[in-house]
């Protein structure tokens, strides 16, 4: 709960899992650069798989102390070491894609626990499947809700 008081001082840590289609790249380049303007709190973690496709961006991101990246060379490498992350440190949020991490989604967002997923823009009808379950089931706010929460 301290990470999301905007009167504390305790840094704000964002997960940022990159799939391994690697799409999204400009977008978490610009949301990584907005929030930490907006404050110097946002503290980000990175963990991706090295290939062609991240190549570009992972070097991009080497230049700044507020971002730690993990980067491995097989997948399953990622995976463990995203599940082990979650049991060493405590995520205000995560950036992710709506298909790679859905399944995390299985409490009713009334319950406590677990970071805030936010999600970026669908990439393929799975992913606008995965949307739609998940809203079916109340797994993540209404258009409506989701309208309140802006005007928040």
């Amino acid at each position: 709960m301290s990470q999301y008081d905007p009167i504390s001082e305790l840094k704000i840590n964002v997960n940022i899992p990159i799939s391994g289609a690697a799409v999204g790249m400009g977008y978490f380049r610009i949301i990584i650069s907005e929030l930490h303007k907006l404050s110097q709190r946002f503290k980000f973690e990175v963990i991706a798989r090295k290939s062609t496709h991240t190549k570009y961006f992972l070097n991009f991101l080497r230049k700044y102390d507020f971002i730690a990246l993990n980067i491995f060379n097989k997948d399953r490498e990622v995976v463990d070491f995203y599940e082990r992350i979650y049991d060493e440190k405590i995520f205000g949020f995560e950036i992710t894609k709506p298909s790679e991490q859905a399944f995390k989604a299985l409490t009713n967002p009334k319950q406590r626990g677990g970071s805030i997923l936010l999600f970026s823009d669908p990439v393929g009808r799975q992913e606008f499947d995965n949307l739609h379950f998940l809203q079916t089931h109340h797994l993540i706010p209404s258009d409506e809700e989701q309208t309140m929460l802006w005007k928040l």
